[in-house]
């Protein structure tokens, strides 16, 4: 694959998703090195792409190991978004539940995406541009790791109407693929808890929601990932005390 093969492929899907080894044009470039680093980031520019993780004076943002054990997101380049606002704020909230709920039973269906950017796009208060920005972020949030008692955390800290959002956008990522697991209900039973909800109606109303939308249950699939089993990370921590008071 080539450039010109990504750049077909963001101006189709949004963004690229793939290995470092992917492209033609990065194989010679030794991305350990800060010269090699700046190499890639002068093609990404020459082509009006950006990437996730970020790279920042010749380093890479947020990553523990090396770009090459990671998969990179590129994306068209956003003009500046006001990342202190609350409404971005919720937004990546959003983005960062959506993402844990897509991944909890341990695969990431095409469905569960297209599922995210619906809901992602159907928050009135962000304009285009930062509706993209949060489903970029969305998608990069699908290859980091982080814990439930971190999520719910975050969950806690937001006024009852806001926990209910992001509580029916959980429960159409759940529904998506047309299977619930129990990995699945346990998180969503969780949420209900902290929403101040009973949690003995969670199958049920799960199976209620995916009939009104029309999406047809499956036989329940491999529980592939019976609980959370992810290191933490601080991607929220600067802006979630905000939030507090939404």
């Amino acid at each position: 694959m080539f450039i010109s093969d990504v750049l077909l492929d963001i101006e189709d899907k949004g963004y690229f998703l793939g290995s470092w080894f992917d492209i033609e044009e990065l194989k010679n470039i030794d991305v350990r090195t800060e010269s090699g680093l700046l190499s890639f980031k002068e093609i990404l520019d020459s082509n009006s792409i950006d990437c996730y993780p970020k790279i920042v004076n010749g380093s890479v943002a947020n990553v523990e190991h090396s770009i090459f054990d990671i998969d990179i997101v590129l994306y068209k380049t956003i003009a500046n978004v006001n990342k202190n606002s609350k409404d971005i704020k919720y937004g990546l909230l959003v983005a960062k539940f959506s993402a844990a709920i897509a991944k909890v039973d341990g695969l990431v269906d095409f469905s569960e995406i297209a599922v995210i950017r619906q809901n992602i796009y159907s928050l009135s208060m962000l304009s285009e541009t930062e509706k993209y920005y949060i489903f970029i972020r969305a998608i990069y949030y699908l290859q980091l790791k982080t814990t439930k008692d971190v999520l719910l955390g975050h969950l806690e800290k937001l006024s009852d109407n806001s926990k209910r959002q992001v509580l029916s956008i959980a429960m159409s990522i759940v529904i998506a693929d047309m299977s619930i697991v129990k990995s699945e209900r346990l998180l969503v039973a969780d949420m209900y808890r902290l929403c101040d909800m009973p949690t003995n109606s969670v199958s049920r109303d799960l199976k209620k929601l995916a009939k009104s939308s029309g999406v047809q249950l499956q036989a329940r699939k491999a529980d592939r990932c019976q609980e959370f089993n992810f290191e933490p990370d601080d991607t929220l921590n600067e802006f979630i005390e905000e939030l507090e008071n939404f």
